[in-house]
């Protein structure tokens, strides 16, 4: 065998050994990929530290869903170490959707473009910079008909808010059913009627020549409410003491503590919707957390336990019906 060819087969055994050596290489120690990230998944409410603040993110209420885009707001309880009363506030959130072939749909790229704190005005954009870095990485997974209906419902209930207030002359209707009213000042009391209190108007009782009337006034606003809830409550057991049965529901802020405790030294009674049923566990929490509720429900069962209380000693077909 010449020299040339002598060459050139060593030189071809020399490189199958080096490859042989490399595949044996690889097979042995294989090549660390590195794993992505993993998602935080999130529940709702969401809380979390940062600097000497505690930040609450309520559920968020869904706006629209358009695409792979989902847009929304979600209220925010901010808790100072230096103060003893959290600001409260408002965030707008975006986020990317993908849905899978099992109806789920993955919430992804979660983050916040604006917010409003007004009582907090010159912190609004630190609080918004923090939400934003506790949302980096954040999944959300929610089944797909469930994310179509929540969008629905608060659509509806948007709609349903920006109805505008007629103020016609009021018209005399007679009804034997419960009725609800916005009231005038100075009107009595009735049983079986419901009294909304119109914007901007504090509604309080009083009671005059023997009865009980609605009153509406201007007065400065309490806890940064106009109409607020401590007004309606101080001034419902100053005029039904022990007979006062009050109910707060799902709201943001501490409202309506002041009027709890008023009720309550007076004999009367509060019951509070219950944190799983609530939107925001705001203003029940607060009374709840007071130890000044009497019992928290959800909302399903508080007709029911409003019934059971009012028949008590009046009506016994109706107490045995509810209890």
């Amino acid at each position: 065998m010449n020299r040339f060819l002598r060459t050139a087969l060593i030189g071809v055994v020399l490189g199958l050994a080096v490859c042989g050596a490399g595949l044996a290489q690889t097979s042995e120690e294989p090549l660390a990929i590195p794993a992505p990230p993993e998602a935080s998944p999130v529940a709702w409410p969401r809380q979390f530290s940062h600097g000497d603040s505690t930040f609450t993110i309520y559920p968020p209420q869904l706006d629209r869903w358009q695409g792979d885009r989902l847009e929304g707001r979600a209220a925010v309880a901010v808790q100072s170490a230096s103060s003893d009363k959290p600001s409260f506030g408002v965030v707008t959130l975006t986020a990317r959707t993908e849905a899978d072939s099992a109806g789920m749909v993955l919430v992804r790229e979660l983050t916040a473009s604006r917010a409003s704190f007004p009582a907090a005005t010159d912190r609004a954009a630190a609080y918004l910079d923090a939400i934003r870095q506790s949302l980096k990485g954040v999944i959300w997974s929610i089944p797909a008909h469930r994310l179509r209906a929540d969008v629905a419902i608060d659509r509806a209930a948007q709609q349903a808010q920006g109805e505008p207030l007629r103020n016609d002359p009021p018209r005399i209707i007679y009804t034997q059913s419960p009725t609800i009213l916005v009231p005038v000042d100075g009107q009595p009391v009735h049983p079986g009627t419901v009294y909304v209190a119109p914007g901007d108007f504090h509604l309080t009782l009083q009671r005059r020549n023997g009865g009980v009337v609605t009153v509406l006034d201007q007065t400065p606003a309490r806890n940064s409410h106009r109409p607020a809830a401590d007004a309606l409550f101080c001034s419902a057991a100053d005029s039904y003491g022990p007979r006062t049965l009050a109910l707060v529901l799902t709201g943001m802020g501490q409202d309506g503590v002041r009027g709890s405790e008023d009720i309550t030294r007076a004999g009367g009674r509060v019951l509070v919707q219950d944190e799983a049923t609530s939107v925001v566990w705001g203003m029940p929490g607060f009374v709840s957390r007071a130890g000044l509720a009497d019992a928290a429900l959800p909302l399903g069962g508080l007709r029911g336990e409003i019934l059971r209380r009012v028949a008590v000693g009046r009506d016994r077909a109706l107490e045995e019906a509810v209890s």
